[in-house]
Protein backbone atom coordinates (compact mmCIF):
# COMPACT_ATOMS: atom_id res chain seq x y z
CA UNK A 1 0.00 0.00 0.00
CA UNK A 2 3.12 2.32 0.67
CA UNK A 3 3.98 1.73 -2.53
CA UNK A 4 0.83 2.76 -4.23
CA UNK A 5 0.41 6.18 -2.37
CA UNK A 6 4.10 7.02 -3.39
CA UNK A 7 3.42 6.44 -7.05
CA UNK A 8 0.59 8.41 -7.01
CA UNK A 9 2.52 11.25 -5.12
CA UNK A 10 5.08 11.10 -7.80
CA UNK A 11 2.80 11.04 -10.40
CA UNK A 12 1.32 13.77 -9.03
CA UNK A 13 4.00 16.13 -8.50
CA UNK A 14 5.57 15.17 -12.03
CA UNK A 15 2.38 15.04 -14.46
CA UNK A 16 2.72 13.96 -18.17
CA UNK A 17 6.31 13.51 -19.41
CA UNK A 18 6.80 17.45 -20.74
CA UNK A 19 8.72 16.17 -23.73
CA UNK A 20 7.67 13.43 -25.67
CA UNK A 21 8.43 13.71 -29.57
CA UNK A 22 9.31 15.61 -32.22
CA UNK A 23 7.51 13.93 -35.17
CA UNK A 24 5.16 16.73 -36.55
CA UNK A 25 2.78 15.46 -39.01
CA UNK A 26 -0.25 16.59 -41.18
CA UNK A 27 -2.67 14.98 -43.10
CA UNK A 28 -2.73 17.00 -47.25
CA UNK A 29 -4.92 16.45 -50.38
CA UNK A 30 -2.63 13.82 -52.48
CA UNK A 31 -1.84 14.77 -56.06
CA UNK A 32 -4.60 14.11 -58.60
CA UNK A 33 -3.96 11.62 -61.42
CA UNK A 34 -6.73 12.73 -63.38
CA UNK A 35 -7.86 9.81 -66.17
CA UNK A 36 -10.00 12.05 -68.38
CA UNK A 37 -11.65 11.10 -71.21
CA UNK A 38 -10.40 12.82 -74.38
CA UNK A 39 -12.87 15.80 -74.81
CA UNK A 40 -14.53 15.65 -78.70
CA UNK A 41 -17.46 18.05 -78.63
CA UNK A 42 -18.01 21.65 -76.94
CA UNK A 43 -21.60 22.48 -77.04
CA UNK A 44 -22.61 26.01 -75.93
CA UNK A 45 -25.47 27.80 -74.91
CA UNK A 46 -25.95 31.61 -73.83
CA UNK A 47 -29.12 33.11 -72.32
CA UNK A 48 -31.09 35.34 -74.08
CA UNK A 49 -33.49 36.16 -71.87
CA UNK A 50 -34.78 39.94 -70.70
CA UNK A 51 -32.17 40.63 -68.20
CA UNK A 52 -29.00 39.37 -70.32
CA UNK A 53 -28.61 42.17 -73.20
CA UNK A 54 -27.44 44.54 -70.00
CA UNK A 55 -23.93 42.79 -69.86
CA UNK A 56 -22.93 44.14 -73.36
CA UNK A 57 -25.03 46.91 -74.36
CA UNK A 58 -24.11 50.08 -72.31
CA UNK A 59 -26.44 52.51 -74.97
CA UNK A 60 -27.88 55.32 -72.64
CA UNK A 61 -25.60 55.28 -69.85
CA UNK A 62 -21.88 55.80 -69.00
CA UNK A 63 -19.69 52.68 -70.45
CA UNK A 64 -18.94 50.45 -68.04
CA UNK A 65 -16.64 47.75 -67.04
CA UNK A 66 -17.82 44.81 -69.76
CA UNK A 67 -16.37 41.09 -68.84
CA UNK A 68 -18.63 39.59 -70.34
CA UNK A 69 -17.48 39.47 -73.86
CA UNK A 70 -14.10 38.93 -72.65
CA UNK A 71 -14.57 36.02 -70.71
CA UNK A 72 -16.99 33.84 -72.92
CA UNK A 73 -14.47 34.63 -76.09
CA UNK A 74 -11.42 33.37 -73.88
CA UNK A 75 -12.89 30.29 -72.62
CA UNK A 76 -13.73 29.26 -75.63
CA UNK A 77 -10.40 30.06 -77.30
CA UNK A 78 -8.93 28.02 -73.85
CA UNK A 79 -11.05 24.65 -74.57
CA UNK A 80 -10.33 24.75 -78.32
CA UNK A 81 -6.51 25.10 -77.77
CA UNK A 82 -6.75 22.34 -74.84
CA UNK A 83 -8.65 19.71 -76.54
CA UNK A 84 -8.14 20.97 -80.10
CA UNK A 85 -11.84 20.46 -81.21
CA UNK A 86 -14.33 22.82 -82.63
CA UNK A 87 -16.79 24.64 -80.51
CA UNK A 88 -20.22 24.86 -81.27
CA UNK A 89 -22.62 27.99 -79.60
CA UNK A 90 -26.30 28.75 -79.80
CA UNK A 91 -28.22 31.83 -78.62
CA UNK A 92 -31.88 31.22 -78.56
CA UNK A 93 -32.48 30.46 -82.28
CA UNK A 94 -29.47 31.19 -83.90
CA UNK A 95 -25.93 28.92 -84.03
CA UNK A 96 -22.41 30.48 -84.05
CA UNK A 97 -18.58 29.19 -84.56
CA UNK A 98 -16.35 30.95 -81.95
CA UNK A 99 -15.24 33.96 -83.85
CA UNK A 100 -18.90 34.71 -85.28
CA UNK A 101 -19.84 34.38 -81.77
CA UNK A 102 -17.60 37.10 -80.54
CA UNK A 103 -18.65 39.00 -83.59
CA UNK A 104 -22.41 38.91 -82.81
CA UNK A 105 -21.28 39.93 -79.08
CA UNK A 106 -19.58 42.80 -79.84
CA UNK A 107 -22.08 44.25 -82.61
CA UNK A 108 -24.89 43.00 -80.59
CA UNK A 109 -26.61 40.75 -83.00
CA UNK A 110 -26.81 38.09 -80.53
CA UNK A 111 -29.77 39.79 -79.38
CA UNK A 112 -31.75 39.15 -82.85
CA UNK A 113 -32.75 35.95 -81.56
CA UNK A 114 -35.78 33.79 -79.75
CA UNK A 115 -35.92 34.44 -76.03
CA UNK A 116 -34.39 31.32 -73.76
CA UNK A 117 -35.63 30.24 -70.73
CA UNK A 118 -32.69 28.52 -68.23
CA UNK A 119 -34.94 25.14 -67.67
CA UNK A 120 -34.96 24.65 -71.44
CA UNK A 121 -31.64 25.22 -71.89
CA UNK A 122 -30.31 23.32 -69.37
CA UNK A 123 -32.71 20.26 -70.80
CA UNK A 124 -30.77 20.61 -74.29
CA UNK A 125 -27.76 21.31 -73.03
CA UNK A 126 -28.16 18.00 -70.18
CA UNK A 127 -29.01 15.92 -73.74
CA UNK A 128 -26.16 17.13 -75.29
CA UNK A 129 -23.19 16.62 -72.55
CA UNK A 130 -21.74 12.78 -71.93
CA UNK A 131 -18.12 11.64 -71.13
CA UNK A 132 -16.60 13.10 -74.13
CA UNK A 133 -18.98 15.89 -74.91
CA UNK A 134 -18.67 19.19 -72.56
CA UNK A 135 -22.06 21.10 -72.48
CA UNK A 136 -21.89 24.63 -71.17
CA UNK A 137 -24.55 27.31 -69.76
CA UNK A 138 -24.02 31.15 -69.98
CA UNK A 139 -26.37 33.09 -68.13
CA UNK A 140 -27.16 35.40 -65.25
CA UNK A 141 -29.82 32.46 -63.87
CA UNK A 142 -32.36 34.42 -63.15
CA UNK A 143 -35.42 32.76 -62.10
CA UNK A 144 -38.36 33.74 -64.19
CA UNK A 145 -41.09 31.80 -66.14
CA UNK A 146 -40.92 35.17 -68.26
CA UNK A 147 -42.79 37.92 -69.08
CA UNK A 148 -45.61 36.44 -70.95
CA UNK A 149 -46.54 33.73 -68.26
CA UNK A 150 -46.68 36.77 -65.80
CA UNK A 151 -48.99 38.59 -68.35
CA UNK A 152 -50.91 35.48 -69.10
CA UNK A 153 -51.32 34.86 -65.21
CA UNK A 154 -51.92 38.57 -64.24
CA UNK A 155 -50.20 38.01 -61.18
CA UNK A 156 -47.01 40.56 -60.89
CA UNK A 157 -45.93 38.14 -58.02
CA UNK A 158 -45.73 35.20 -60.11
CA UNK A 159 -42.11 34.23 -60.58
CA UNK A 160 -42.40 35.07 -56.88
CA UNK A 161 -44.77 31.98 -56.16
CA UNK A 162 -43.94 30.12 -58.67
CA UNK A 163 -40.10 29.43 -57.88
CA UNK A 164 -40.54 26.21 -56.37
CA UNK A 165 -42.44 25.17 -59.89
CA UNK A 166 -39.10 26.26 -61.45
CA UNK A 167 -36.90 24.67 -59.52
CA UNK A 168 -38.56 21.71 -59.63
CA UNK A 169 -37.95 21.18 -63.14
CA UNK A 170 -33.86 22.25 -62.41
CA UNK A 171 -34.01 19.57 -60.09
CA UNK A 172 -35.38 17.03 -62.23
CA UNK A 173 -32.71 17.95 -64.97
CA UNK A 174 -29.96 18.15 -62.27
CA UNK A 175 -31.21 14.39 -61.06
CA UNK A 176 -31.04 12.89 -64.81
CA UNK A 177 -27.33 14.55 -65.14
CA UNK A 178 -26.37 12.68 -61.62
CA UNK A 179 -27.86 9.46 -62.59
CA UNK A 180 -25.98 9.38 -66.18
CA UNK A 181 -22.52 9.94 -64.21
CA UNK A 182 -21.74 13.53 -64.90
CA UNK A 183 -21.31 16.45 -62.93
CA UNK A 184 -21.62 19.95 -62.87
CA UNK A 185 -19.48 23.32 -62.01
CA UNK A 186 -20.55 26.92 -61.69
CA UNK A 187 -18.47 29.87 -62.39
CA UNK A 188 -19.40 32.82 -61.11
CA UNK A 189 -18.35 35.97 -62.79
CA UNK A 190 -18.84 39.88 -61.87
CA UNK A 191 -19.63 42.50 -64.35
CA UNK A 192 -20.79 46.37 -65.02
CA UNK A 193 -24.48 46.25 -66.14
CA UNK A 194 -26.56 48.70 -67.90
CA UNK A 195 -29.49 49.02 -65.65
CA UNK A 196 -31.67 50.12 -68.55
CA UNK A 197 -32.11 46.45 -69.06
CA UNK A 198 -32.94 45.52 -65.93
CA UNK A 199 -35.38 43.35 -65.09
CA UNK A 200 -36.80 42.66 -62.03
CA UNK A 201 -38.34 39.47 -60.54
CA UNK A 202 -42.10 41.06 -62.05
CA UNK A 203 -40.14 41.37 -65.26
CA UNK A 204 -40.43 45.43 -64.23
CA UNK A 205 -44.32 44.92 -64.55
CA UNK A 206 -44.46 45.98 -60.92
CA UNK A 207 -42.60 48.85 -59.44
CA UNK A 208 -40.10 51.63 -61.81
CA UNK A 209 -37.21 50.47 -62.67
CA UNK A 210 -35.04 52.17 -59.94
CA UNK A 211 -31.68 51.08 -61.97
CA UNK A 212 -33.50 52.89 -65.07
CA UNK A 213 -30.72 55.70 -66.73
CA UNK A 214 -27.66 54.00 -64.20
CA UNK A 215 -24.89 51.30 -64.10
CA UNK A 216 -24.94 48.59 -61.84
CA UNK A 217 -21.85 47.34 -60.53
CA UNK A 218 -21.02 43.88 -60.17
CA UNK A 219 -24.28 42.21 -61.09
CA UNK A 220 -23.56 38.48 -61.15
CA UNK A 221 -23.41 36.25 -64.36
CA UNK A 222 -22.30 32.36 -64.47
CA UNK A 223 -20.70 29.61 -66.50
CA UNK A 224 -22.44 26.13 -66.03
CA UNK A 225 -20.28 23.49 -67.34
CA UNK A 226 -21.72 19.71 -67.59
CA UNK A 227 -19.24 17.01 -67.91
CA UNK A 228 -17.59 14.16 -66.33
CA UNK A 229 -16.08 14.80 -62.49
CA UNK A 230 -12.52 14.67 -64.15
CA UNK A 231 -13.09 16.44 -66.63
CA UNK A 232 -14.50 19.50 -64.74
CA UNK A 233 -11.37 19.27 -62.58
CA UNK A 234 -8.83 18.87 -66.00
CA UNK A 235 -10.46 22.01 -67.84
CA UNK A 236 -9.80 24.08 -64.84
CA UNK A 237 -6.38 22.91 -64.21
CA UNK A 238 -5.40 23.53 -67.72
CA UNK A 239 -6.78 27.38 -66.82
CA UNK A 240 -9.70 26.63 -69.50
CA UNK A 241 -11.91 28.78 -66.67
CA UNK A 242 -9.96 31.56 -64.42
CA UNK A 243 -10.54 34.66 -63.16
CA UNK A 244 -13.39 33.98 -61.85
CA UNK A 245 -15.09 35.24 -58.48
CA UNK A 246 -16.57 32.21 -56.77
CA UNK A 247 -16.26 28.67 -58.23
CA UNK A 248 -19.11 25.77 -57.15
CA UNK A 249 -19.05 21.94 -58.44
CA UNK A 250 -21.34 19.38 -57.43
CA UNK A 251 -18.67 17.22 -56.18
CA UNK A 252 -16.82 17.07 -53.18
CA UNK A 253 -12.79 17.12 -52.78
CA UNK A 254 -11.55 13.70 -51.61
CA UNK A 255 -10.16 13.31 -48.56
CA UNK A 256 -6.56 14.13 -46.40
CA UNK A 257 -4.84 11.10 -47.57
CA UNK A 258 -1.33 12.14 -47.88
CA UNK A 259 0.81 12.00 -45.29
CA UNK A 260 3.69 15.40 -44.53
CA UNK A 261 5.78 17.12 -42.12
CA UNK A 262 4.98 20.18 -41.21
CA UNK A 263 6.84 22.98 -38.97
CA UNK A 264 5.68 24.72 -35.78
CA UNK A 265 7.12 28.15 -34.20
CA UNK A 266 6.66 30.46 -31.39
CA UNK A 267 4.96 33.92 -33.89
CA UNK A 268 7.23 36.26 -34.05
CA UNK A 269 7.34 38.87 -31.23
CA UNK A 270 5.05 36.33 -29.08
CA UNK A 271 7.00 36.36 -25.76
CA UNK A 272 4.90 33.62 -24.33
CA UNK A 273 4.69 31.62 -26.87
CA UNK A 274 8.45 31.60 -27.13
CA UNK A 275 8.30 30.02 -23.04
CA UNK A 276 7.54 27.14 -24.35
CA UNK A 277 9.84 24.22 -26.27
CA UNK A 278 9.23 23.16 -29.94
CA UNK A 279 9.63 19.38 -30.24
CA UNK A 280 12.17 16.92 -28.49
CA UNK A 281 15.02 15.65 -30.74
CA UNK A 282 15.47 12.77 -28.80
CA UNK A 283 12.11 11.02 -29.52
CA UNK A 284 12.42 12.10 -33.39
CA UNK A 285 9.53 9.22 -33.98
CA UNK A 286 7.37 10.03 -31.36
CA UNK A 287 4.34 12.55 -31.95
CA UNK A 288 5.51 16.14 -31.73
CA UNK A 289 4.86 18.31 -29.06
CA UNK A 290 5.01 21.99 -27.79
CA UNK A 291 6.11 21.86 -24.11
CA UNK A 292 6.72 24.00 -20.79
CA UNK A 293 7.84 23.21 -17.33
CA UNK A 294 7.32 26.70 -16.67
CA UNK A 295 3.73 27.69 -14.86
CA UNK A 296 2.46 30.38 -17.47
CA UNK A 297 -0.81 31.07 -15.49
CA UNK A 298 -3.55 32.73 -17.55
CA UNK A 299 -1.15 34.21 -20.43
CA UNK A 300 -2.14 33.05 -24.23
CA UNK A 301 0.47 31.63 -27.02
CA UNK A 302 0.26 32.17 -30.39
CA UNK A 303 1.92 29.57 -32.56
CA UNK A 304 2.90 29.99 -36.42
CA UNK A 305 2.42 26.11 -38.46
CA UNK A 306 3.79 25.98 -41.80
CA UNK A 307 3.80 23.16 -44.37
CA UNK A 308 4.26 24.48 -47.98
CA UNK A 309 2.49 20.66 -49.12
CA UNK A 310 -0.57 21.69 -47.91
CA UNK A 311 -2.28 22.47 -51.87
CA UNK A 312 -6.08 23.11 -51.96
CA UNK A 313 -7.94 22.22 -55.18
CA UNK A 314 -8.67 25.28 -57.18
CA UNK A 315 -11.92 23.99 -57.55
CA UNK A 316 -13.33 24.14 -54.40
CA UNK A 317 -11.44 27.18 -53.54
CA UNK A 318 -11.51 31.11 -55.04
CA UNK A 319 -8.15 32.30 -53.23
CA UNK A 320 -9.93 34.13 -50.30
CA UNK A 321 -8.41 33.17 -47.24
CA UNK A 322 -11.67 34.57 -45.45
CA UNK A 323 -13.01 31.61 -46.31
CA UNK A 324 -10.32 29.29 -44.42
CA UNK A 325 -11.04 28.41 -40.89
CA UNK A 326 -9.23 26.13 -38.47
CA UNK A 327 -11.58 23.54 -35.73
CA UNK A 328 -9.61 22.32 -32.96
CA UNK A 329 -10.58 18.77 -31.66
CA UNK A 330 -10.25 19.44 -28.60
CA UNK A 331 -11.23 22.49 -28.35
CA UNK A 332 -8.11 24.37 -27.33
CA UNK A 333 -7.76 27.60 -29.49
CA UNK A 334 -9.09 30.93 -29.18
CA UNK A 335 -8.40 32.63 -32.83
CA UNK A 336 -6.51 31.48 -35.75
CA UNK A 337 -5.50 33.46 -39.14
CA UNK A 338 -4.75 31.29 -42.26
CA UNK A 339 -2.23 32.93 -45.09
CA UNK A 340 -2.35 30.70 -48.56
CA UNK A 341 -0.37 29.98 -50.68
CA UNK A 342 2.45 28.88 -48.94
CA UNK A 343 0.40 27.73 -46.37
CA UNK A 344 0.54 29.32 -42.81
CA UNK A 345 -1.50 29.31 -39.85
CA UNK A 346 -1.01 31.55 -36.48
CA UNK A 347 -2.72 30.00 -33.77
CA UNK A 348 -3.93 31.15 -30.19
CA UNK A 349 -4.39 28.48 -27.81
CA UNK A 350 -6.56 29.09 -24.67
CA UNK A 351 -5.00 30.60 -21.47
CA UNK A 352 -2.31 28.24 -20.22
CA UNK A 353 -4.25 27.24 -17.03
CA UNK A 354 -7.08 25.61 -19.04
CA UNK A 355 -4.45 24.15 -21.39
CA UNK A 356 -4.42 19.93 -20.35
CA UNK A 357 -2.08 17.51 -21.57
CA UNK A 358 -3.64 15.68 -24.57
CA UNK A 359 -3.20 14.94 -28.12
CA UNK A 360 -5.05 18.29 -30.21
CA UNK A 361 -5.94 17.56 -34.29
CA UNK A 362 -6.29 20.80 -36.01
CA UNK A 363 -9.13 21.03 -39.35
CA UNK A 364 -8.45 23.22 -41.68
CA UNK A 365 -11.96 23.64 -43.28
CA UNK A 366 -12.36 25.41 -46.53
CA UNK A 367 -16.08 26.55 -46.66
CA UNK A 368 -17.38 27.29 -50.50
CA UNK A 369 -21.19 28.57 -49.44
CA UNK A 370 -20.77 31.62 -50.63
CA UNK A 371 -24.23 31.44 -52.40
CA UNK A 372 -26.93 32.88 -50.44
CA UNK A 373 -24.51 36.14 -50.87
CA UNK A 374 -25.27 36.23 -54.18
CA UNK A 375 -28.92 35.78 -54.19
CA UNK A 376 -32.24 37.83 -53.37
CA UNK A 377 -35.50 36.71 -52.97
CA UNK A 378 -37.02 39.94 -53.31
CA UNK A 379 -34.96 42.55 -55.69
CA UNK A 380 -37.44 45.49 -55.73
CA UNK A 381 -37.08 46.11 -51.89
CA UNK A 382 -33.54 45.02 -52.15
CA UNK A 383 -31.47 48.46 -51.32
CA UNK A 384 -28.06 47.15 -52.78
CA UNK A 385 -28.11 44.44 -55.66
CA UNK A 386 -24.38 44.90 -55.76
CA UNK A 387 -22.87 41.20 -55.91
CA UNK A 388 -26.89 39.60 -56.54
CA UNK A 389 -29.35 38.48 -58.53
CA UNK A 390 -33.13 37.32 -57.78
CA UNK A 391 -33.44 33.78 -57.16
CA UNK A 392 -30.29 32.34 -58.29
CA UNK A 393 -29.85 30.29 -54.45
CA UNK A 394 -32.76 28.32 -55.60
CA UNK A 395 -30.94 27.00 -58.43
CA UNK A 396 -27.96 25.72 -56.44
CA UNK A 397 -29.73 24.47 -54.02
CA UNK A 398 -31.77 22.38 -56.60
CA UNK A 399 -28.37 20.83 -57.55
CA UNK A 400 -27.66 20.35 -53.74
CA UNK A 401 -30.91 18.02 -53.38
CA UNK A 402 -30.21 16.63 -56.45
CA UNK A 403 -26.51 15.50 -55.81
CA UNK A 404 -26.51 15.04 -52.00
CA UNK A 405 -31.03 14.37 -51.46
CA UNK A 406 -29.39 13.75 -47.15
CA UNK A 407 -28.19 17.22 -47.34
CA UNK A 408 -24.78 18.16 -48.45
CA UNK A 409 -21.97 19.71 -45.67
CA UNK A 410 -19.85 22.86 -47.21
CA UNK A 411 -17.16 22.50 -44.74
CA UNK A 412 -14.51 20.70 -46.68
CA UNK A 413 -11.21 19.61 -44.67
CA UNK A 414 -8.03 20.29 -46.62
CA UNK A 415 -5.68 19.52 -43.81
CA UNK A 416 -5.27 17.43 -40.61
CA UNK A 417 -2.36 18.95 -37.84
CA UNK A 418 -1.80 16.60 -35.19
CA UNK A 419 0.36 17.38 -32.01
CA UNK A 420 0.79 17.37 -28.18
CA UNK A 421 0.45 19.81 -25.61
CA UNK A 422 2.87 18.64 -22.82
CA UNK A 423 2.86 21.15 -19.62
Amino acid sequence: MLLGAVAIILWLLIGCDPKTGNKFEAMVQSPESLKADSVKAINMYVDFSGSMRGYIDFAGIESGKNTFISTVSSMLDNLESAYKVTSESKCGDKQYGKDPLRLAMQNKAIFNAKTTSIQDMLHEARLKANNKSLSIIVSDMVMSWGVSKIRESKDTLYNLTQIDGLGAAIHSEMKSIKDSGLDVMIAQYLSDYNGNWYCNFTENLKSSNKYKGQKMENRPYYILIIGSANTLKELINKNCIKDYKNIYTSFDIDKCSKTVEFNVSAKDGDKYASLWTIGNIENPNDKGSIWTTDDLESSTSTFTFKCNDLLIPVYCFNGDCKNLSVISTPNVIISSEIKYPNFSMDVTLKPFNELECQDIELNVICNNNWVKESSTLNDIEESDMNGKTWGVAKVFEKIDAAFYPEGRNYDQVVGIFNFRIQK
